[in-house]
C-alpha cells in the first residue's frame, strides 16, 4: 500500500516537472508542488502512525495551502515590481517633454532660481545625453539650471542621524528589586 502511494507521488512529481510549468502562475505551482510534498510527508507520518491515507490527504491539503500562499506572495511581488518598472519606463519616455518644459521656461524669461525650484518641487529626474546638453545650451538654458538637471538624475539620499536626546540624555536605568527600586548610573 505504502509503495503504491509513494510510486503514485513519484509519477506525479515526474509528470509535473516534465511539463515545464511555464503557463502556470507561481500560486498554481505552489499549490501543486506544496500538495505533492505535503502528501509525501503526510504519507510517511501517517505510515508511522498506522494511517497513511489520512496522512497523505491531510499533508496534501496543508502543503497545497502553504504552497499556494507562498506562490501568491511571489506573484504579488512580481506584479508590484513589473508595475514599478513600467512606471519608470513611462517616466523616462516622457523626458523630452520635461526638457521642452525647461527650455520654454528659459525662453520665456524665467529666472534660474525659479526654474531650479520648479525642477526640485516637481521632483523631476533627468538622464541627459551629450546631444541634449548641447540642445539645452543652444536654447539659452542657464548653466545653473543644466547643472541642477544633471544633479536631479537620482533621488537625493536620505540622511539618517543619531537620535537626539533632550534634557541630558536617555532616561536612567531603573532596576526593580524585591524590596523597592534603586537608580543606576
Amino acid at each position: 500500500m505504502l509503495r503504491s502511494v509513494a510510486s503514485a507521488i513519484g509519477l506525479s512529481v515526474l509528470a509535473f516537472a516534465s511539463t515545464g510549468c511555464t503557463a502556470l502562475s507561481n500560486t498554481e505551482k505552489g499549490i501543486g508542488l506544496g500538495g505533492l510534498f505535503g502528501a509525501g510527508v503526510g504519507t510517511a507520518v501517517g505510515a508511522a502512525s498506522g494511517n497513511p491515507r489520512t496522512g497523505a490527504v491531510v499533508g496534501g491539503l496543508l502543503g497545497a495551502g502553504a504552497g499556494g500562499w507562498i506562490g501568491n506572495d511571489i506573484d504579488r511581488e512580481d506584479k508590484h515590481r513589473a508595475a514599478d518598472e513600467a512606471a519608470g519606463r513611462a517616466y523616462d519616455r516622457a523626458q523630452p517633454a520635461r526638457i521642452d518644459e525647461i527650455v520654454r521656461m528659459a525662453k520665456n524669461g524665467q529666472s534660474e532660481r525659479v526654474i531650479v525650484n520648479h525642477i526640485r518641487q516637481s521632483r523631476m529626474r533627468f538622464s541627459l545625453s551629450a546631444d541634449e546638453l548641447n540642445d539645452l545650451k543652444a536654447n539659452g538654458v542657464p548653466d545653473a539650471v543644466i547643472v541642477e538637471m544633471q544633479n536631479a538624475a537620482e533621488p537625493s539620499p536620505v540622511i539618517v542621524r543619531e537620535p537626539v536626546y533632550l534634557r541630558g540624555g536617555p532616561p536612567p536605568l531603573i532596576i526593580v528589586e524585591p524590596y523597592g527600586y534603586r537608580r543606576c548610573r
